[in-house]
């Protein structure tokens, strides 16, 4: 959303701007703070928030949040960039359980008598 502080030019020499006119806009931002971008599938009740460690093994943090939308969230602290998290529904999660990771587009272990 942007604001024109005087769009009639009242105040200003100028050119008024009317309905259906078109604005070229450049504007400069700076991020205050780094943020961690998260399917909202990831937050789990009280902003918790599951990962895996280097040894597979479940881990949890309570996630700060900047934003929550319907799709994504943002978490200002308590997770590190590079950390895996969990995005996949758990059933009885425990701190420490071992863990199998399933990478996008793996399928599930077929059996060893199904033909291939």
């Amino acid at each position: 959303m942007i604001a024109v502080d005087d769009p009639l030019a009242l105040n200003q020499d100028g050119p008024a701007l009317r309905l259906g006119d078109v604005l070229r806009v450049a504007f400069h931002t700076s991020a205050e703070e780094p943020l961690i971008a998260l399917p909202s599938a990831a937050l789990r009740p009280g902003e918790q928030v599951w990962w895996v460690d280097e040894d597979n093994r479940l881990q949890s943090t309570q996630g700060t949040l900047a934003y929550r939308g319907q799709e994504e969230v943002l978490i200002r602290s308590g997770l590190e960039p590079g950390q895996r998290v969990v995005t996949a529904g758990l059933a009885q999660p425990r701190e420490g359980q071992e863990v199998r990771i399933r990478q996008r587009g793996d399928t599930p272990a077929q059996d060893e008598g199904a033909a291939q």
